[in-house]
């Protein structure tokens, strides 16, 4: 286990799962830097947590993020919070 940093963790989490759609040329905020997903992370962990059915589901059109993985987004937004 140990820390969940975004560079060992969070980044490679998210370029598999959310830079498909969230890039520069793509839809929405690029969550490839740190200050971005930062910002981002309370959302990105909300709309995660939905049903595939439910409105602003994501990753949109993908698979539900396994549980282990939306752990990891919320013990690294626990970690920025000093939680």
């Amino acid at each position: 286990p140990g820390k969940t940093t975004f560079d060992s963790k969070i980044s490679p989490l998210l370029k598999s799962k959310c830079t498909p759609c969230h890039t520069n040329g793509g839809q929405q905020a690029n969550f490839e830097s740190f200050s971005t997903a930062k910002s981002k992370i309370t959302e990105i962990i909300k709309r995660v947590e939905l049903s595939p059915s439910d409105p602003g589901f994501m990753p949109k059109n993908r698979s539900k993020l396994s549980t282990s993985e939306i752990d990891q987004l919320k013990a690294w937004s626990s970690e920025l919070s000093g939680s």
